[in-house]
C-alpha cells in the first residue's frame, strides 16, 4: 500500500460526513482480512436480501440510467454502524473522478441499505 501522501486517494475531496475514498486497509472485512474489490461495485443484485455482514448498495442514475446494485461487504470498522458516515467510501466509491454521494435508506425487507448517487441523471 502507498505511504500517506503517495496515493491519488489522499488528494480526493472529502465526502459528505468527512469520509474520503477509502484505501484498501480501511475496507478490509471478514475474519481473514479480505480486501474489498472496487470492481465489484454495482455488479450484482440484492434480490432476496443480502447475506450477513453485507449491505445492499444501489446506484442512483448511472450512464443511460444503468445504475446497478450489489451486496457490499461491510468493513470490520463499520460492523457496529453500517451507515454512509462509516462505509460510503468503500461501498459507493467514486465515479467520473469524484466521490459518489451516499444516502442511508431502508431496503424492501426493512433492513438497512445505501443509495449511491454519481450525479448523472
Amino acid at each position: 500500500m502507498d505511504a500517506p501522501g503517495d496515493s491519488t486517494l489522499d488528494a480526493l475531496p472529502p465526502r459528505e460526513g468527512g469520509d474520503v475514498e477509502a484505501g484498501p486497509a480501511d475496507c478490509t472485512y471478514g475474519d481473514s482480512g479480505s480486501q474489498f474489490d472496487a470492481g465489484s461495485r454495482f455488479q450484482g443484485t440484492c434480490a432476496g436480501g443480502c447475506p450477513a455482514r453485507t449491505i445492499c448498495a444501489v446506484e442512483i442514475g448511472g450512464v443511460n440510467g444503468g445504475g446497478g446494485e450489489y451486496c457490499a461487504p461491510i468493513p470490520d470498522r463499520c460492523i457496529s454502524t453500517p451507515t454512509c458516515a462509516c462505509l460510503a467510501s468503500c461501498a459507493c466509491g467514486q465515479s467520473f473522478g469524484r466521490p459518489e454521494t451516499c444516502f442511508d435508506q431502508t431496503s424492501q425487507d426493512g433492513g438497512k441499505a445505501l443509495s449511491c448517487d454519481n450525479g448523472i441523471l
